[in-house]
């Protein structure tokens, strides 16, 4: 089933801050901008459950937000340090909003309080650059959030200065999996050697566990297959 939307895609990422006189410019004042946005979409949804005649002009933008609110929409935040992700999750508890998580390379150091929010987790690319906000990315993310019960998904990912996703394939085969015949699995393997493994993959939608298929045509699950030649 095709959704005309299914999430209002922000972020807390370095690359939203511009820098000098332009805003936000710092964490506080992006997580502040957000912040109004959602309370000016509170104000109007009320004036619009009043007398028609107070009922202020409409607003497509603040409608958006009201949908946010309402949970008809869910809000799709990027973000990678520790403190934004726990910006986020703040967020979400103070105006009750379906968060998704994306990229949240130290997704990690908060798995409790992700868990307790009941919050999904777009994972950043596997082959993703251990660099600027992504610095103490490791390879073990998604399976620690896997193995506490959080809902994830693997991004494909993409360079900035190449107008195509980057090669899921590739992306996989360079960190192997266990479980034979198992779809989006994270672990690594403890036992066998990276080059005794000969895997074939295929791709599959992904969809959450409710129904609905991730907004974002990055996001895939891997079915893996482990053959004979392993050892």
């Amino acid at each position: 089933m095709l959704l005309p939307a299914r999430a209002v895609a922000v972020t807390l990422a370095e690359a939203g801050r511009r820098s000098g006189k332009e805003s936000p410019g710092t964490r506080g004042k992006a997580v502040a901008m957000l912040r109004e946005r959602l309370v000016a979409a509170r104000e109007y949804l009320d004036k619009q459950a009043g007398d028609e005649e107070s009922r202020p002009a409409r607003d497509l933008e603040l409608e958006t937000w009201g949908k946010v609110l309402n949970r008809e929409l869910a809000i799709l935040v990027t973000c990678d340090r520790a403190q934004d992700i726990a910006s986020a999750l703040r967020l979400a508890d103070e105006f009750k909003l379906d968060l998704w998580l994306d990229s949240a390379a130290e997704a990690y150091l908060l798995i409790d309080e992700i868990k307790q929010a009941g919050v999904p987790v777009i994972v950043h690319a596997s082959m993703a650059r251990a660099v600027g906000e992504r610095e103490n990315l490791t390879f073990e993310n998604a399976a620690k959030l896997r193995d506490a019960g959080i809902p994830i998904a693997i991004q494909s990912g993409y360079e900035a200065y190449v107008p195509k996703t980057r090669v899921v394939l590739f992306e996989e085969r360079s960190r192997p999996r266990t479980d034979s015949d198992s779809t989006a699995r994270s672990r690594r393997s403890r036992s066998v050697p990276p080059a005794s493994w000969d895997w074939t993959m295929r791709l599959v939608p992904l969809r959450l566990a409710s129904g609905p298929i991730w907004p974002s045509t990055t996001a895939t699950r891997l079915s893996t297959r482990r053959t004979a030649s392993a050892r």
